[in-house]
């Protein structure tokens, strides 16, 4: 058990490695700080717990889908997982969030969300098909690069808004 929980514990490691590398920035990029989160939270992001769980859920997904490859993981419909409006960020986007329909940033995030669950149906109907070289390919490639895709669209979002003057009623 204790060995199980050492390689779940690197695989998270080395996917939270991959996720921020996408991120890093050239050695002359100009920084600037900005607050991890708004002092109240807009309304138009209520009914999402946080950017940041909902960042976390979805890198969890890579996780979740290589144990079921390896056969430890818990069954997975891939009709569900293939929907973007099941999960609670895809509830948000398909419910208050559309209140932010005119905003690049989130058409932006619905589109590479939708992009996100379709990837993750069409692994886990390969592993159903005992296709599974074909699942870890799209795993490591395809899938990979739509989870940084939707992480970056989830993170600029959250900047867009946060930099956002406040809205008065």
């Amino acid at each position: 058990e204790a060995t199980a929980a050492a390689r779940s514990m690197e695989e998270q490691a080395n996917q939270l490695v991959e996720a921020v590398a996408v991120f890093q920035l050239e050695a002359k990029a100009k920084v600037t700080a900005l607050p991890t989160r708004a002092a109240a939270a807009p309304a138009e992001t209520r009914g999402i717990a946080s950017f940041d769980e909902m960042i976390e859920a979805h890198l969890k997904w890579k996780l979740r889908l290589k144990e079921y490859l390896s056969g430890h993981g818990q069954p997975i419909d891939a009709d569900e997982a293939g929907q973007d409006s099941l999960c609670q960020m895809g509830k948000w986007i398909h419910g208050k969030g559309r209140s932010l329909a005119g905003m690049a940033e989130y058409e932006h995030l619905r589109q590479q969300h939708a992009i996100f669950h379709q990837s993750a149906g069409q692994i886990i109907r390969h592993i159903q098909a005992g296709q599974r070289d074909m699942a870890l390919r799209l795993l490591d490639g395809q899938f990979q690069e739509c989870t940084q895709k939707t992480v970056g669209a989830i993170r600029a979002l959250r900047t867009s808004l946060q930099r956002r003057p406040a809205m008065t009623a």
